[in-house]
C-alpha cells in the first residue's frame, strides 16, 4: 500500500478496512472478491471518477495485492488519487472482460471461489455472461460484503463526517453557531453532533425551541 497523504482518510483508515474486508472473505471461503460498485470502490480505495460508463473493477484476493482493472485514460486516477500499487488498463476499443479474467489467471486464481457484485449497476447482465463463459465455474454472489464493513463507522468516519456537517454553519442561527463552534479535525473520537437548525414552515428556528423528532 503506497501511503499517501492527500486521501480523504489516513492509510491506516483504508488498511482497516481492506483488513476487514479479507476477514469477511475469509468467513465466507471466497479467495478474491471483484468489486464494481463506485460507493465501495470509493471506500476502499479513495478512487473517485465520473467515468462510470466504462468497465473499472478491484480485484482483492486473500492473500495477495489488489489489482485496479479500469480505463486506460482514467489509469491516472488510479496512480495519483489511491493507495493501490498495481492497475491493469485496457484501451477503449479493447475487451475489459477479458482483461479482468486474463488478470485473475495471473493472480492463480483460475480455480478458485471468486465473489463478484451480482447486483451491481455498473457490472450489467452481459458483460456478468461474458464473464462466466471465460471464467469458468468458481464465481459467488458477493453482493454486501462490502456494505457490511460500512455500516459500522470509524471514529475516523465520524470526525470527517461531522467536519461535513459544520459546513452548514453560516446557515446556522447565530445563537447556534455560538454555541457550537467549528471543530478541528481530530484522530480521537469527536463529541456527538449537536442537533442544529431546522426548518418549520418558512422559518428557521433554533435547534433549542425544535421539538423532539422534528430535527431533519
Amino acid at each position: 500500500m503506497r501511503r499517501r497523504s492527500s486521501m480523504t482518510f489516513p492509510p491506516e483508515e483504508y488498511e482497516r478496512r481492506l483488513r476487514e474486508l479479507r476477514e469477511r472473505m475469509a468467513q465466507r471461503e471466497l479467495d478474491a472478491v471483484i468489486i464494481t460498485d463506485p460507493e465501495n470502490l470509493m471506500y476502499l480505495t479513495d478512487y473517485q471518477t465520473t467515468g462510470y460508463s466504462f468497465f473499472q473493477a478491484l480485484v482483492v484476493p486473500l492473500e495477495a495485492d489488489s489489482v485496479m482493472i479500469t480505463r486506460a485514460l482514467e489509469e491516472s486516477n488510479v496512480v495519483s488519487r489511491t493507495w493501490l500499487e498495481h492497475s491493469r488498463a485496457y484501451p477503449d476499443d479493447g475487451d475489459a472482460i477479458l482483461e479482468l479474467v486474463s488478470t485473475l489467471r495471473d493472480l492463480r486464481l483460475g480455480d478458485s471461489r471468486v465473489g463478484y457484485e451480482r447486483n451491481s449497476y455498473y457490472f450489467p447482465a452481459y458483460q456478468q455472461d461474458r464473464f462466466h463463459d471465460a471464467f469458468g465455474e468458481g464465481l459467488v454472489d458477493c453482493f454486501g460484503i462490502v456494505e457490511a464493513g460500512r455500516i459500522r463507522k470509524s471514529a475516523e468516519e465520524i470526525g470527517v463526517m461531522q467536519l461535513a456537517a459544520y459546513a452548514g454553519r453560516p446557515g446556522w442561527p447565530r445563537d447556534c453557531m455560538r454555541r457550537w463552534p467549528a471543530p478541528r479535525r481530530t484522530t480521537s473520537p469527536p463529541p456527538s453532533p449537536p442537533r442544529c437548525s431546522v426548518l418549520v414552515g418558512s422559518s428557521l428556528r433554533c435547534c433549542r425551541t425544535s421539538p423532539p423528532g422534528r430535527v431533519r
